[in-house]
């Protein structure tokens, strides 16, 4: 269940005018608060009297729904750049879920979270230019311009109503990996061209053996909407996965179907279901490593240091299929991984927060906390030029500039809604259901999530999508 705040009443005497008068004030505005939309609440920071910003003796309560590594690690690199005092926290995102509040002054979190903490009311806006510290160098050294020089896809990513809520950290999109006897002279490509290279049986039922437990359910998924995405000859912006008149779930059309046919057909290819039901590494070095023709799907920001360093393989795309004008011409979908960072509703300590939300988007702070968080992608790779990490690299640098690049769910109960769908592609790729059972279990599990929402979950996608405000 999705926790909502309860707000208790105060006695107060009620013997005189003043007090009845005011007694209908608070009913008033209370009735008129009911017809209301709700607003993204904003903190501004008060600013400092000093020229530099003076480190309080409480230290920042900083929460990351993600392993980090050693926490030492980070606090050694924050303690180089101030000596306000930090306590770091690491919640898996169903421990951040099941909190009643976010008692923390700075929240990092997966993009795809993004609805449901605004809907909390957990997260504000972020400071604009005018609340950066009152000084000429921290206003160019502001959030805002900050913002401004990362590519498209991570500040649409950082944006719900048309409000920048957070800064990007990362932006992670999975890619076709194709091994080098893959024939990708026609390319983009299409799906029958990928049949053809690998005599893919798209309508053979799939009946794989394999332990549930063993299954990279966030991997499946992505890998599931980005063939989705591929097949899809609707503007992203406008959502692809729900029609935004009903806010029923679009997995029954034909091209849901064909995309889950298609994922069972990968996985047919010689050993090569674990490159469907593992991990992006492990579909990275199966497809990039194999002698023959071969095709996976996995996000290169999310692979291990030995993937990296991979020189053979080579990355394939594929064609849109809508004729948008800003949809870029290769296709890919958003995996929602990405970490954002976030002043928190309950923050404390405002200008502390701002500094360190200013600290997270510096490209060094980046470089380093990339080693040990996925989810935090370096301005540079590791890996040399010749590998292909560097190609995946060069590919994503066309999609990310763009603002065609689907990424949904980021609305309430997002992992909900993924979950029901990993158990369905599960139950699909098991051979114990079809793709269509499948698809329309899971559109009648995504129904349900949306009607415990309520209503306003059709205004959360359109402002999920940025259509509304």
């Amino acid at each position: 269940m999705i926790p909502r705040y309860t707000r208790h009443a105060v006695p107060f005497p009620t013997s005189s005018i003043y007090s009845k008068g005011f007694v209908c004030l608070l009913l008033l505005v209370s009735l008129s608060q009911l017809g209301c939309e709700r607003k993204i609440a904003t903190v501004t920071p008060a600013q400092p009297s000093a020229e530099t910003l003076t480190p309080s003796l409480i230290p920042l309560r900083v929460w990351i729904a993600a392993p980090i590594g050693d926490q030492q690690i980070w606090l050694r690199q924050w303690v180089a750049h101030s000596e306000q005092p930090l306590e770091l926290r690491s919640l898996t995102i169903d421990e951040l879920l099941q909190r009643p509040q976010c008692d923390c002054d700075v929240l990092l979190y997966p993009a795809q979270l993004i609805g449901e903490l605004v809907e909390r009311d957990w997260i504000v806006k972020a400071p604009d230019k005018s609340s950066a510290v009152s000084t000429e160098a921290s206003s160019e050294d502001s959030l805002e311009n900050k913002s401004a020089s990362l590519p498209m896809a991570w500040r649409q990513q950082a944006q719900y109503a048309g409000q920048s809520l957070a800064v990007p950290m990362g932006c992670v999109l999975p890619v076709f990996i194709a091994s080098e006897s893959f024939p990708s002279n026609n390319q983009p490509l299409t799906w029958d061209n990928v049949r053809q290279a690998l005599d893919l049986q798209e309508d053979a039922p799939p009946a794989f053996d394999f332990d549930s437990k063993q299954v990279d359910r966030a991997a499946l998924v992505a890998r599931f909407l980005s063939i989705a995405a591929t097949l899809s000859n609707r503007d992203p912006s406008y959502g692809l996965l729900f029609d935004l008149q009903t806010m029923q779930s679009r997995l029954g059309e034909e091209n849901f179907q064909r995309a889950a046919r298609l994922l069972a057909g990968l996985a047919a290819q010689p050993m090569g279901l674990d490159s469907v039901i593992g991990s992006h590494s492990t579909a990275w070095n199966w497809s990039a490593g194999n002698a023959q023709p071969t095709l996976a799907i996995a996000a290169p920001a999310l692979i291990d240091s030995a993937a990296i360093e991979i020189t053979t393989g080579q990355i394939v795309q594929f064609q849109a299929t809508t004729s948008s004008s800003q949809r870029p011409t290769v296709v890919a979908w958003n995996s929602g991984a990405g970490l954002m960072a976030s002043l928190s509703s309950q923050c404390r300590q405002s200008n502390q927060a701002t500094a360190v939300l200013r600290w997270l988007a510096e490209p060094g702070t980046r470089t380093i906390l990339s080693k040990f968080a996925a989810g935090i992608e370096s301005p540079t790779t590791a890996a040399g030029s010749d590998s292909l990490a560097w190609e995946a690299r060069q590919t994503l640098s066309e999609v990310v500039s763009g603002t065609g690049v689907a990424q949904e769910p980021r609305l309430p109960g997002a992992i909900e809604y993924r979950d029901a769908l990993a158990d369905e592609l599960i139950e699909f790729l098991a051979g114990r259901k079809t793709a269509k059972q499948a698809l329309q279990a899971t559109h009648a599990r995504w129904q349900k999530v949306t009607e415990k929402v309520g209503p306003a979950q059709r205004q959360y996608y359109e402002k999920s999508l940025g259509l509304t405000l």
